[in-house]
């Protein structure tokens, strides 16, 4: 949390630190620890200024082209649901890379593998349930068992996250 890096904190539950191992905690820490040395506050800071500059440029530029669109409820509900896609395309791929900064960071894909094992278990959530913001668990354990086969797969992941935050 945090724009600036001296103002920016990692929050970690009690909760979490009372249920989980120390080397379980240390993953979840390492995870969160990817957040912030992969920048990502940044795309979602970005992403949220460029959607306001769109709507402010449609609504100064657009004359009531905005009020106008937004004046259908299915309308409202599309551009809801385009906004929501995307910033979900994003955010599934930064908590992949955010996994693999973990698991290089502790040298174990196993050990960030455990901890997103039994935080699902503790959260009662299948495995193969997705989310719009984090996918789902079995497709970030799959990314993480493909880290011990080469950087490959993690490699391809940073270069669609690169293109992402390009465009």
């Amino acid at each position: 949390i945090g724009l600036a890096g001296p103002l920016r904190y990692i929050l970690l539950s009690d909760a979490l630190l009372e249920t989980l191992a120390p080397e379980e905690s240390e993953a979840v820490l390492a995870h969160e620890l990817g957040h912030v040395g992969e920048r990502h506050f940044g795309f979602y800071f970005l992403y949220s200024v460029t959607l306001l500059a769109l709507v402010l440029f449609l609504e100064l530029h657009g004359g009531n082209a905005l009020a106008n669109l937004l004046r259908h409820p299915f309308s409202g509900f599309l551009l809801l649901g385009i906004f929501w896609s995307i910033m979900g395309y994003g955010s599934r791929r930064l908590e992949k890379q955010a996994d693999g900064y973990a698991a290089l960071l502790l040298g174990d894909p196993g050990r960030v593998r455990d901890a997103l094992i039994k935080i699902t278990m503790l959260g009662g959530q299948p495995h193969r349930l997705k989310t719009l913001t984090h996918g789902s668990i079995l497709s970030r354990l799959d990314f993480l068992q493909n880290m011990k086969t080469g950087p490959e797969h993690r490699n391809r992941l940073d270069r669609s996250i690169r293109r992402m935050k390009v465009a």
